[in-house]
């Protein structure tokens, strides 16, 4: 479901705009940096005590992202 949706975004991306190889391996550091924030400061907040909803939303979000781009080939999402 992530997959199809990010293939999705960048199709739609390139109709006007052709990634070069630059920007598609920034795409692959920034999808796996955005969601290490997502985990890292949760995780701070959750030590701290603080186990909200919301911070347990994006403890998930940030460790299901890591865990998606770790079992993807960036590559697929180009073809």
């Amino acid at each position: 479901k992530s997959f199809q949706r990010i293939k999705l975004l960048i199709k739609e991306y390139s109709k006007n705009n052709k990634l070069t190889d630059y920007e598609k391996e920034a795409f692959k550091k920034l999808f796996k940096i955005s969601n290490a924030m997502f985990l890292l400061q949760s995780s701070y907040q959750i030590s701290i005590g603080n186990d909200s909803k919301e911070t347990l939303f994006w403890f998930n979000k940030g460790k299901n992202g890591l865990n998606f781009s770790n079992k993807i080939d960036f590559n697929k999402l180009y073809e």
